[in-house]
């Protein structure tokens, strides 16, 4: 691997970039990848791969064997797609859409013939709580799905608040594509 810049060298810009890829990462991940690859059949990639996922456990509660997580190494779409796909045809969903990265949310649960009822909102603004609150109130959805960060317009969306909204109506809340 060639790299002729020096690790202190380097200009790492502080900003949040909020707009389609790349994405801004920070001098300590910036520096993380100046290091030779590990082949994903070595011995340390096993073992970085099992602190990260503990990490995560313990980020979010995970206690014991009955839970476990996955970490899934491609696009946020392919990530999108691997959990719309094990949803399960029995359950109802609300797929709430503010730009084209909610519309693919769509066209994935479509494809994988799930049960979904589409919120579609408007393009040029944050997710409306109270068209969701509404939708909600209706206790016909087992879970809701929405973009945090709906790159296709730079919108950051409400996610705290969505989040409250569903536990409040009993719905499981699926966040995607969380940059932040």
């Amino acid at each position: 691997m060639m790299y002729t810049q020096t690790e202190s060298s380097m200009q790492v810009s502080q900003r949040i970039l909020l707009c389609p890829g790349p994405v801004m990462v920070s001098p300590r991940v910036k520096a993380a990848l100046l290091h030779d690859d590990i082949g994903h059949r070595e011995e340390e990639f096993s073992e970085l791969l099992s602190r990260c996922r503990s990490k995560l456990n313990k980020i979010f509660g995970v206690t014991g064997n009955l839970y476990t997580n996955v970490i899934i190494s491609g696009s946020g779409t392919s990530a999108n797609e691997a959990i719309l796909s094990s949803y399960g045809t029995d359950k109802r969903l609300l797929l709430v859409s503010n730009g084209e990265f909610g519309e693919r949310l769509m066209d994935l649960a479509h494809c994988h013939q799930l049960e979904y009822i589409p919120l579609r909102l408007d393009w040029d603004k944050p997710i409306d709580l109270q068209a969701v609150e509404w939708v909600l109130s209706t206790n016909q959805y087992d879970a809701i799905m929405v973009v945090h960060h709906e790159t296709s317009t730079g919108i950051l969306n409400p996610i705290r608040e969505i989040g409250e909204l569903a536990a409040r109506w009993g719905s499981i809340f699926w966040l995607m594509q969380c940059p932040l």
